[in-house]
Parts: structure tokens; sequence; C-alpha cells
């Protein structure tokens, strides 16, 4: 079972990666590339997901 769209915060190491969840979700944030699946835009799911803006960061 896969559940939403989450945005990637950190690689914390070469497998393992940090994600931003949500408050609600009591577990830890952190998990190993082969539980994540790249989101692939399809007809259904378009109308579903909304792209998030990108933010353009001044270093």
């Amino acid at each position: 079972k896969h559940e939403g769209l989450f945005i990637i915060l950190k690689k914390v190491s070469p497998v393992n990666y940090r994600l931003k969840l949500s408050d609600s979700w009591k577990i830890y944030p952190v998990f190993h590339a082969t539980l994540l699946t790249q989101y692939k835009e399809t007809e259904v799911h378009r109308k579903k997901y909304i792209r998030p803006r990108v933010e353009k960061i001044n270093d």
C-alpha cells in the first residue's frame, strides 16, 4: 500500500531519506529508498494531486 505524496527534506545516507510528514503521523520520518516510489503523473492522478509551487531560495 502506498500513502500520499511526500516532500523529501534530506538525504540522510546513501539509502535513507527524511520525508516531510503531517504532524498527526506519529512515526519516525526516515525511510529506506526501497520503500519510496517516484511519483509519475497520469490522467487519473493529475486531478488528485496538485504540484507544489517551486520556491527559489537565494543563497
